[in-house]
């Protein structure tokens, strides 16, 4: 399962919640901690999610363990008392690179004895945690920089105890083999995931169908957007995360500097470095900058939309198989990933640019069918869409090119003869005077009907339905076909 399953599983949860409970506000002070509860505890045995570990004299077993090891310091603070810290006995002036290793409870005491063992062996700045319960973030280590983060992700990468005692990691950040990563300063990253769930949640009330990822991280970048960029609306940050202006004016930019980490890590491209520049920049004091989300475009009309996916569903079964091709946008429909969808063609930024994903979700709904009945419908239909007077361009250009070749002499009555020819579609619904040559007479035959052939004149000399006489078409028609060969054939006569 990869990240944006889980968080869409994680969203569907609570969307689940609000409709069983439709007097429930996540956003309350009364039920605001459920998101914390439920998201930190994903991956989570059932099992060990009541364990107290400090019961289990884990804490006390720490602190005598590395009271006579060098270069690390363990407490148990009982004031502090949900957690076990561990520092190198330096304090971090500057911000730092948060690693989440989530351990089991198997697996927890030793590996976190293997884990700051190292650091104190590798004389590691750091001022690190561990959580009484299982979560995804029981261990969290914050060192000063990259150098030292890459020594212990080698080394928990390296460590098969290890390794074979990680749960899934916090879906929201970005991971990689195992551990999770953040830059936080003086907020919480994952406290923050949880309000914008809340918030997210409670702004679909009405609405809960609509629920998923991409319009999830579509929600934060339209906060983003109105609350950091100029003008700034600190008052709004003040509201929705409960600041005073004292507290709201001095963790400002470290909001800003989080959501937009939060933004960034939604990319499927984003990796390490991209990480590192994002926390250099928020050491430095820098700019932050979100990563683009394109905003849907809502301006495609509905036959627009029905060849968007027709195409892609056509070219994705050539690629990959059509069972292949409907599971893959079937799974698109409903959690709003993308990244299965082929770029061939730039279809996968075209569908994603596009509101095809809730307009094709409402016709299965409204037709009560599945996506694969929709696309054999929509395939029986798109062939009334042909563009028709393409096929008649072709039709005069191959009959054209073939008899000048024949007769290079005869130029203008070949002209003649297509005019004609024309003529008969409409007078005697005959078509033997167009070429077989590349399925010219055989694409008129099946697409083009008398009626067309006069409407497309029509509209092209800019004439009222049906005024025109049969001597004004046959010059009408010598005209069109005049200027079908002056624009499409090379002009050797």
């Amino acid at each position: 399962m990869n990240k944006y399953q889980q968080i869409n599983d994680i969203l569907l949860f609570f969307k689940q919640l609000v409709k069983e409970n439709p007097n429930i506000d996540l956003n309350s002070l009364e039920y605001k901690d459920i998101a914390y509860k439920n998201i930190t505890r994903f991956g989570v045995r059932q099992s060990e999610v009541p364990i107290d570990i400090s019961q289990l004299n884990y804490f006390n077993a720490w602190v005598n363990n590395f009271s006579s090891i060098n270069d690390i310091n363990c407490f148990w603070d009982p004031r502090w008392a949900y957690f076990c810290q561990f520092t190198n006995g330096e304090e971090i002036q500057t911000d730092y690179i948060k690693m989440y290793i989530p351990l089991d409870l198997n697996h927890l005491y030793n590996g976190a004895n293997m884990i700051f063992e190292f650091m104190a062996k590798n004389k590691i700045i750091h001022q690190s945690k561990i959580a009484k319960n299982i979560r995804f973030d029981d261990i969290v280590i914050r060192v000063t920089n990259k150098e030292d983060a890459l020594k212990i992700a080698d080394f928990v990468k390296n460590n098969k105890y290890i390794q074979d005692g990680l749960i899934k990691e916090n879906p929201f950040t970005y991971s990689k083999d195992g551990i999770s990563y953040a830059c936080d300063g003086r907020i919480s990253y994952n406290s923050t995931i949880c309000d914008f769930i809340n918030k997210y949640i409670m702004s679909k009330k009405n609405d809960l169908d609509s629920v998923n990822v991409s319009d999830f991280y579509n929600y934060i970048l339209n906060y983003y957007e109105k609350v950091f960029e100029e003008p700034y609306n600190i008052q709004q940050l003040m509201n929705d995360f409960n600041l005073d202006m004292n507290m709201a004016s001095s963790v400002f930019l470290n909001y800003k500097q989080v959501i937009a980490l939060i933004l960034k890590t939604s990319n499927p491209n984003f990796s390490f470095d991209d990480f590192i520049n994002h926390f250099e920049a928020c050491n430095n004091n820098l700019n932050i900058n979100y990563l683009k989300i394109t905003k849907i475009d809502n301006t495609y009309t509905e036959e627009q939309l029905e060849n968007l996916f027709y195409e892609t569903i056509t070219k994705m079964s050539i690629k990959y198989g059509k069972y292949n091709a409907l599971e893959t946008f079937n799974n698109y429909l409903q959690t709003g990933i993308p990244t299965n969808i082929t770029r061939l063609d730039n279809l996968r930024d075209r569908v994603i640019n596009s509101n095809l994903r809730n307009y094709i979700t409402k016709i299965l709904q409204f037709k009560g069918i599945s996506l694969e009945q929709y696309y054999y419908q929509l395939s029986s239909s798109l062939t009334g869409r042909v563009d028709k007077e393409q096929i008649i361009i072709d039709a005069v250009v191959e009959t054209f090119n073939k008899y000048k070749e024949e007769y290079p002499e005869n130029t203008y009555e070949i002209k003649k003869q297509l005019a004609s020819s024309l003529k008969n579609v409409v007078y005697a619904h005959s078509y033997m005077g167009f070429t077989r040559q590349n399925n010219a007479r055989k694409n008129m035959i099946e697409h083009i009907l008398p009626n067309d052939i006069l409407a497309i004149l029509n509209k092209y000399y800019g004439m009222e339905q049906g005024i025109l006489n049969e001597e004004q078409l046959h010059q009408f028609f010598n005209m069109y076909v005049e200027n079908i060969v002056d624009l499409n054939c090379s002009k050797v006569y």
